[in-house]
């Protein structure tokens, strides 16, 4: 079971995005930004074994670094042999045309 709901992104201006996202709500996001690149971390929160049903809406603002904008997804793997390991995805790239 993936831990990302539905997700949108959308245009505010020349440079700028707005990303919506949901995650259950037992789960954590976490947001690493390096540049262009926006890196969303998405785990279950201490002591959880299964995702909610139940989702929340986290949003955040996205704004262009050399007219590029990169988000990517990473999902605490659930399965038994996960070790602790993520999955990428999805990973989605705005090219901004100024």
């Amino acid at each position: 079971m993936e831990l990302l709901g539905s997700y949108s992104i959308s245009r505010l201006s020349t440079d700028s995005y707005n990303l919506s996202y949901n995650i259950p709500v037992n789960c954590e996001s976490n947001l690493k930004k390096n540049d262009d690149l926006y890196e969303i971390h998405i785990t279950l929160k201490e002591n959880e074994t299964e995702p909610s049903a139940v989702f929340f809406t986290e949003t955040t603002l996205c704004t262009a670094y050399n007219n590029l904008i990169y988000i990517e997804f990473h999902q605490q793997e659930l399965s038994n042999n996960s070790n602790g390991n993520s999955i990428k995805k999805p990973t989605i790239r705005i090219d901004v045309n100024g």
